[in-house]
């Protein structure tokens, strides 16, 4: 059951704790190269969650790890996208021929 403070949702502190558990476990799932922006884009989604936690919740647990699994999901498809365009320009980038620089135009 959510708790309620002046008509304000707050979260359980034992679901704040379990979820900064959760984070590190959701971030350590992905490769290397995409753990600390992972943890920090799942920690500024916690703290969004704190400030503004939607009502009718009544499995934190549940909400928080489907909440980081997707927003897990998202960043990291959006993230290898952008290096695929990134190596798809840099391939498509014509070097110059050898010699290029010594021809008389």
């Amino acid at each position: 059951m959510d708790r309620r403070s002046g008509g304000k949702i707050s979260l359980p502190s034992e679901v704040l704790e379990w979820a900064r558990e959760q984070l590190e476990k959701e971030a350590a799932r992905f490769p290397a190269r995409y753990t600390e922006d992972l943890k920090a884009e799942l920690a500024a989604t916690l703290a969004e969650l704190k400030q503004h936690p939607p009502s009718g919740i009544r499995d934190w647990k549940a909400y928080l790890f489907t909440a980081f699994r997707n927003r897990a999901l998202t960043l990291v498809d959006n993230w290898r996208r952008q290096e695929r365009r990134e190596k798809s320009l840099d391939a498509e980038t014509p070097e110059p021929p050898v010699g290029f620089e010594e021809a008389d135009l």
